[in-house]
């Protein structure tokens, strides 16, 4: 009887074991798949991206090159149509739809430009319009107050930097690294192109992302830094990309210098990212 219990008792133990077993291996074949589908559903998602930036830049091209085929006079007699307290007030109007508070607007229609290309308050709305398809979650009017030029920045140098970013981080990531510094289109090229207010010597936007990643990493003796941390780093902090490569030292590694030896506002910056860099 005793024996028969024992031997009773080993076969379900065997059972039970091979049903874990089984279990396990569903487990893995579902986990498996889980990982699959996560991976094309990713993949999907970024080619969709890509499809609708790509989208938006054909039509802001076919946009943009009729708006260039308008004639001078035709531009003089858009400025003519209004008076300047008119045109003003225009502005004003436009820049607080494009994510200005009054203040900011206030300061964007004095800060407009005067004569050129942009001189008329239509031509900017144009022009602001076309950009909001290319970066939808940018508040073009606090880009345009950081820096101006990114009204004559050609769309496709826009687009270029927007999918160069990507290549590190998601849409609204990227887009909101350029809201914050537009530098990064209207200084740095991107994909190996120009834009249009630097010539064909400026610095690459990748060679200058992965020299501050090498920056961050070293300042400080955080060599070991995951790449993910170092580039939510950078997401914080995305005048780090324009500020921190030029300073660069020839005989020195990023590991061996001091943050002392930085402007107090890059040190700042600096500390501030490295901080969110180690909360990751």
């Amino acid at each position: 009887s005793s024996s028969s219990s024992s031997s009773s008792s080993s076969y379900g133990d065997s059972d039970s074991r091979r049903d874990l077993q089984k279990d396990a291996a569903l487990w893995d074949s579902a986990i498996k798949e889980a990982r699959s589908l996560l991976d094309e559903a990713s993949q999907l998602a970024e080619q969709q991206t890509r499809a609708e930036l790509e989208e938006a830049f054909e039509t802001d091209f076919v946009d943009e090159m009729s708006a260039d085929s308008a004639s001078t006079s035709r531009r003089g007699v858009e400025v003519s149509e209004m008076t300047e307290e008119e045109a003003s007030e225009m502005l004003y109007s436009i820049w607080l739809k494009h994510g200005a508070n009054e203040v900011q607007a206030s300061r964007l229609v004095e800060e407009s430009p005067k004569e050129g290309r942009y001189a008329s308050p239509r031509r900017i709305e144009r022009k602001l319009v076309r950009l909001s398809r290319i970066l939808p979650a940018c508040k073009l009017a606090v880009m345009a107050l950081a820096d101006m030029r990114i009204l004559y920045q050609p769309s496709s140098a826009i687009l270029a930097t927007l999918i160069e970013l990507m290549k590190w981080f998601d849409a609204d990531t990227a887009m909101a690294m350029m809201q914050e510094e537009p530098r990064l289109a209207t200084e740095l090229r991107a994909g190996g192109g120009s834009g249009g207010d630097y010539d064909s010597g400026a610095p690459t936007l990748e060679a200058m992302v992965l020299e501050t990643c090498e920056a961050l990493r070293g300042i400080g003796g955080s060599a070991a830094a995951s790449d993910a941390a170092v580039f939510f780093a950078l997401s914080e902090e995305p005048s780090l990309i324009i500020k921190l490569p030029p300073l660069r030292d020839s005989c020195l590694s990023w590991r061996s210098r001091d943050i002392a030896e930085f402007p107090m506002d890059l040190q700042n910056s600096i500390a501030w990212a490295m901080r969110m860099k180690h909360a990751t």
